[in-house]
This record gives C-alpha cells, sequence and structure tokens, in this order.
C-alpha cells in the first residue's frame, strides 16, 4: 500500500502499560541480537531497523545501549526510539531523546510534535512547531491535526490562515483538517470560503476532502451542499458513504439515509460500526422497527454486537419504538458502558414511561467511575415529568449543583417549569424561571403555555404565548394554543382573532397527521381524512367501535374542540383524527397477533387517549402510539403512561 507523503504520521492514542507490546517498522537486520549484546546490529534490530515487537522496558534497555555504544548514526534509530517513546505515550522520556538525537530530520520534528500533543503537551507541541527548521505540509498537518484532537478548533482555524499567508504548499489532508474544525465552530462562511480555495486548487473530486465538506455542510444543516459535495467526489470509499448517511440521518432525513445504505451496499462498500450507527438512528426516526430489527441482526453477524457507539445507538432506536424490554436487554449486555449510553438508557426509560427505573439506572451510573452530566439530568428530569414525580424532580433539580456542581441550563429549567406547571403549580413554575441566573428562553416559555392550556390559565397563557410571538415569531404552536385557552374559555372573537392575526401575518398551523406501517409501508392520515382506498370500510370501523366504546361507558369530550360548531359537529370531529383513522386501517388489514403501531406528529389528544384505552379493551389489541412527547403503550383498557403526559 502507497503512503501519501503529506499525511500527517499520527497515531490514535492508545492506553498502554509498562509491558505492552510495539510495533516498530524500518528495513535491514534479521531481528537477532547477536552475541555482542552490543554491537551495531544487536542495536539496530532492537531499535527498530526491522519489524519486531518490543515492551517498553526493553525499548528503554536500547535506549540507554545506545547511549553507551556511542552510536551516532544514523538518525532513523533514533527516529524508532523516539517513536516508539511517543506510541507508549511517554512525552517526558520522548522529549529527552529528541534533546540528545545529534542530528535531527523532518520525521524527527514531525513525530515529537504529534507525539506531545497526543499526550496533552499542546504548549511544548507548539513551541518546537514554531523552532522546527524544516516545517513542511505535514508539520502544518500535524500541528492543525494535534489542535483538533485537543478542542482548540479555533486554533486550527487561525494556523490554516498562517500557513496559507506563509505560502504552504496546502494538502488535501490540510483542508480535511480545518474542515473537520469548520464542522465543530458555528463558522459557516469560512467552510464555504475553504470550500471555494480546494476547488481553486483541483482537489474537490477527492474523497478524503469530499468527506470533510460533507461533515461541515451537515453540521450546518446545509444538506443540500452536502450531497453536491457528495456528487462532486470520484471515487467513493467507506468513509464518504458513511459521512453521507450520517449527514442526512443527522438532519432527520431517514428516508434518503437508509436509500443511500442499500446504495452503499450495492456498490460493494463494507458498512462500517459508523454506517451501522446512523442506519439504526433513521430507523429510530423514522419509527421503522422492522428495518431497526433487521439492521440489528446485520449488526450481530458482522461482530459489532458489543461495540458502544452501536450498542447505544440499538438502546435509543428500541426505546423511541417503544420497545423498552428489548432495549433493556441491549443495556443488560454490555458490561463496560460509558457516559453516553448511561443516558441512552436513562432517557429511553424516561420516554417509555419507566421512571423509576430511569431513576434506578441514574443511581447505578453514580455508583460508577462515571459522573452524570447535563444530559443525565434532562433525562431524569424527563422521568419525573413523565411519572409525575414532583418531589423527586426537585431533589434531582438540586442534586445538580449540590452534589455536582453543574449549573442547571433552560432545558433543565424548561422541565422543571413544565413539572411543576403540570401539576397546577403555575405559581412556583414562574418563580422558578424569575429567579433562573439567565434570561427565559422560547423552551421555558413553551413550557410554561403548555401547563397554561392544561390549566386554562389565561393570564400566563397570554404572557407566555406573547413572549414566544417574538422569540418565534413564525411558530405557529403559540398562536393555536392561545386561540385554544381563548376558546375554552368560551372567548370565541378573541380566539377568532388570533387564528386571523396568524393567517395575515402568513403563518401556517404544522398539519396533523398520523401513519400506522402496514406490511413494511407507512399508510399516512390527517384529520377527516378520505384518501384511502378503504376509505368507507375505515368510517365504518370507527362508527362501529363509537357505539361499543359508549355502550361500556366512553363519553367523547367535546370540551376538547375549539371551534364555534354544534355538539353533533364536535363529536363528527373527534371521531375523525388522524390516529383514529390510523387505528381503524391497522384493525382492518393487520392480523389479531400483531400489535398496532401508530406515529403521530403531534401531542395526542386527551379524548383519543381516553378511546383508544377503550379500544385496547373492546378488540383485546395492544396498541402503541408515538406522540411528540412519549409513547403510549395501550392494553387491557389502560396506559403506559398512566393518563399523565
Amino acid at each position: 500500500m502507497s503512503v501519501d507523503p503529506d499525511r500527517p504520521r499520527v497515531r490514535a492514542p492508545r492506553n498502554l502499560g509498562g509491558c505492552k507490546s510495539l510495533e516498530l517498522g524500518g528495513c535491514g537486520g534479521d531481528g537477532r541480537s547477536g552475541n555482542g549484546g552490543g554491537s551495531k546490529e544487536a542495536i539496530c534490530s532492537a531499535g527498530g531497523q526491522c519489524v519486531r515487537k518490543i515492551s517498553l522496558r526493553e525499548l528503554q534497555t536500547t535506549h540507554g545501549r545506545l547511549i553507551k555504544s556511542g552510536l551516532r548514526e544514523p538518525t532513523s534509530m533514533w527516529n524508532n526510539l523516539l517513536k516508539g517513546y511517543t506510541d507508549f505515550e511517554r512525552p517526558q522520556l520522548a522529549r529527552l531523546v529528541f534533546d540528545e538525537m545529534p542530528q535531527k530530520d523532518a520525521f524527527s520534528w514531525n513525530v515529537i510534535i504529534s507525539g506531545l500533543a497526543r499526550c496533552g503537551w499542546i504548549e511544548d507541541a507548539r513551541r518546537l512547531f514554531d523552532e522546527n527548521p524544516t516545517r513542511c505540509t505535514i508539520s502544518w498537518n500535524c500541528m492543525m491535526s494535534a489542535y483538533n484532537s485537543n478542542g482548540r478548533q479555533v486554533d486550527v482555524l487561525k494556523l490554516f490562515v498562517c500557513m496559507h499567508q506563509e505560502g504552504s504548499s496546502r494538502s488535501r489532508f490540510s483542508f480535511a483538517t480545518v474542515l473537520n474544525a469548520c464542522a465543530k465552530l458555528p463558522v459557516r462562511h469560512f467552510g464555504e470560503q475553504v470550500h471555494a480555495d480546494i476547488i481553486r486548487n483541483g482537489l474537490a473530486s477527492n474523497h478524503i476532502v469530499g468527506s470533510a465538506l460533507i461533515r461541515v455542510y451537515s453540521a450546518h444543516n446545509m444538506l443540500g451542499d452536502a450531497c453536491q459535495a457528495f456528487q462532486e467526489t470520484k471515487y467513493r470509499d467507506g468513509v464518504l458513504w458513511t459521512s453521507i448517511i450520517s449527514a442526512h440521518a443527522q438532519n432527520e432525513d431517514g428516508v434518503a439515509a437508509l436509500h443511500l445504505f442499500q446504495m452503499m451496499e450495492k456498490a460493494g462498500q463494507i458498512p462500517s460500526q459508523l454506517t451501522f450507527a446512523s442506519v439504526i438512528d433513521s430507523c429510530a426516526s423514522l419509527a421503522a422497527l422492522k428495518q431497526g430489527t433487521q439492521t440489528h441482526a446485520r449488526i450481530l453477524k458482522s461482530g459489532y454486537g458489543q461495540n458502544l457507539i452501536i450498542a447505544t445507538a440499538l438502546i435509543s432506536m428500541y426505546s423511541r419504538c417503544g420497545y423498552w424490554n428489548e432495549a433493556s436487554q441491549i443495556c443488560d449486555s454490555i458490561q463496560e458502558r460509558d457516559t453516553i449510553m448511561w443516558n441512552a438508557v436513562i432517557w429511553g426509560a424516561a420516554l417509555n414511561g419507566q421512571a423509576t427505573i430511569a431513576m434506578d439506572q441514574f443511581r447505578r451510573m453514580s455508583g460508577t467511575k462515571l459522573v452524570p452530566n447535563h444530559s443525565t439530568f434532562s433525562g431524569v428530569l424527563l422521568a419525573c415529568i413523565y411519572g409525575g414525580l414532583v418531589d423527586e424532580g426537585m431533589v434531582f433539580y438540586k442534586k445538580m449543583t449540590e452534589n455536582y456542581g453543574l449549573q442547571p441550563q433552560p432545558d433543565h429549567c424548561a422541565s422543571m417549569i413544565s413539572l411543576l406547571g403540570r401539576h397546577g403549580q403555575l405559581d412556583e413554575a414562574v418563580s422558578l424561571m424569575q429567579s433562573a441566573p439567565f434570561e427565559p428562553n422560547s423552551a421555558m416559555w413553551g413550557a410554561l403555555l403548555g401547563a397554561s392550556v392544561i390549566h386554562h390559565n389565561l393570564e400566563w397563557g397570554k404572557k407566555a404565548a406573547e413572549s414566544l410571538f417574538l422569540m418565534e415569531p413564525l411558530n405557529s404552536t403559540p398562536y393555536v394554543q392561545l386561540a385554544n385557552i381563548y376558546a375554552s374559555a368560551g372567548m370565541w372573537a378573541k380566539a377568532a382573532e388570533i387564528r386571523k392575526g396568524m393567517k395575515s401575518k402568513g403563518i401556517k398551523k404544522v398539519q396533523g397527521c398520523s401513519w400506522i406501517y402496514i406490511r413494511s409501508e407507512a399508510v399516512l392520515f390527517t384529520a377527516g381524512d378520505r384518501s384511502h382506498a378503504k376509505s368507507a370500510q375505515i368510517y365504518e370501523k370507527l362508527r362501529t367501535l363509537n357505539e361499543e366504546m359508549k355502550a361500556v361507558g366512553y363519553v367523547p369530550d367535546r370540551s376538547l374542540v375549539f371551534q364555534d360548531v354544534d355538539e353533533r359537529e364536535k363529536e363528527e370531529i373527534l371521531a375523525q383524527h388522524s390516529e383514529k383513522l390510523a387505528l381503524a386501517l391497522g384493525l382492518l388489514e393487520l392480523s389479531s397477533e400483531l400489535p398496532l403501531w401508530i406515529v403521530n406528529n403531534q401531542r395526542m389528544c386527551t379524548n383519543c387517549h381516553t378511546a383508544f384505552q377503550f379500544i385496547s379493551k373492546i378488540s383485546k389489541r395492544k396498541i402503541t402510539v408515538r406522540d411528540t412527547s412519549r409513547f403510549h403503550n395501550f392494553e387491557d383498557g389502560s396506559c403506559s403512561c398512566k393518563n399523565f403526559w
């Protein structure tokens, strides 16, 4: 395999101890030490002139012999010794060897700079970089990679500019490194300027540069530009395919991500663990359980079952599809978990109404060496919201600062406002918001507005909605919610005024819809939809269900219809909600042994929630609904959310 002359010779950090083995490479020698023990051949062999494994102790012994022998040549021997110490992450010894070297070539400088940076000695690495008399493209690439690896992306950009100003030649790795830094910073325009520079240098079709461009545009939600970069790339390796699949997955275009995955396999590329993780994420966003389980089987055959990244993605996928037991089993199969996996488990339990399990997982995590982070507490507070655990939520909220030194972020405050507000403690919710060390954001006002809708509190509902009008002027949700508060209070003129204001500003309400998978095909419905080929049978099924429900005590909640129409029309509107249409089709089309799985793009209304409980008992079917809030698992007349969402 050919080696690119301008590629940084930086090896990934490894957690090695004193008696681990190291692969040293070079040429010449037969690996025998001879009988002299101190001959040039013995030292050359042990020093890495031939390919052999050597422990840290042997390396140090070789170092001592090299000094005692008085050998001053060749430089390659010293370079191998220097590289050995950096690979073993012994920066002090590496620096000692570097200072002892009688002659240093470009490789020596690049190895010490990369090695010190990898061990966290970033300032020492930069000083040596500035002193380097042999500085070339590789040297610049090494220093930029070092900054990138140490989370100093701004310094990468500064160094890239200096590189350009000094007239140093920039390779595809130079551009890829600076683009990877751009992907982690809010510098979209800088990335676009780099892209223009890439085109001028004739590197736009290079697959390494192409992968980096895709990551940059994906990070800045510019999916069209990411696709263009992919199309312009001539050679498409597994990394490039993974980049474009991940870009679609991250930008919530799961359908395209799954299609690209199929194209990747047809092209003969083997999926990596990152590819599988992106595909699983796409299945989760689409609630495509069948494709998710099929991909899971592929993962097991590929030997990635114990990979932390993939296991975390699988836990998230099964949790988001309402299959908590499967998610829990994957979690139990992994012995060594990282913080991200613990967070996925806690969030998964919360989404599926398992508040007690979520808190138990938090306590188990706290018993390890890992420390909970902001995302961990977000998951626990979500569990408290869905479990209706106000006191426990307040305990965890205080524990963030008192036990872990974490200052609550706006999303944590929003969770507490939602938790308090949903339980009618609106004054306490407002007090918490006003005492926060930052200005309320849209999530906090949104939580207060949602609580105001539940409890028909016009005062705080109006205040929250008006604040959101200023923060998110094109968001239809606060307009609709305020109009509903007015309508529930019988203030029809005010409700009409809000809706008229929406129309005059060109703000359109997001249309509610639900879909159900029938033989792997998603069938979508909107409220009152009659476009399906079996529309007549669907509405007849709903009429029959309505009669059966009323016979056992169901009473439609007409107060949830925020339109000034008569009671009969209100009942008809309630009966034609999109989730009910999807459910009726499922009952008609799917075998009684199969569970019914429905996705709703809005929060499930109280009336439909009540109706689904009745229907699950009447039909003796398991029904799962995923709305924007959580999962509802209906069975035998009850729901897993315990009527709290």
